[in-house]
């Protein structure tokens, strides 16, 4: 089984695509601090988030840099060749849900 739930903060605002029969697409990576034992710190984590549909628009709408978050989903692996050759690859989180947790500021329409 897999399935991660992650709590942290968006380090931007929310990027928002559209396929083309105009589903909406949200991407925006957030994060969270994990302690390590070696250096005694907290250090930063990073995750990127793909959500999809409704879910992908109600988080683009009330979400912003800052803002914290808890998503549950999946994770996916991705792997690419760009237009130049190279190849890339990374872990993404598939979205399924998700859950409001604090706001840093309201958002300019909030207000």
């Amino acid at each position: 089984m897999n399935h991660i739930d992650v709590m942290g903060n968006l380090v931007k605002d929310v990027e928002v695509r559209f396929t083309s029969n105009q589903k909406a697409i949200a991407l925006f990576t957030i994060a969270e601090n994990r302690y390590n034992f070696k250096t005694k710190e907290k250090e930063p984590q990073f995750f990127m988030v793909t959500a999809f549909g409704k879910k992908a628009e109600v988080i683009a709408d009330h979400f912003s840099k800052g803002d914290k978050i808890k998503v549950d989903g999946h994770m996916d692996f991705v792997s690419y060749t760009d237009a130049e050759g190279s190849k890339h690859e990374y872990w993404r989180i598939l979205l399924e849900d998700f859950e409001f947790c604090e706001r840093k500021r309201p958002k300019e329409k909030d207000a």
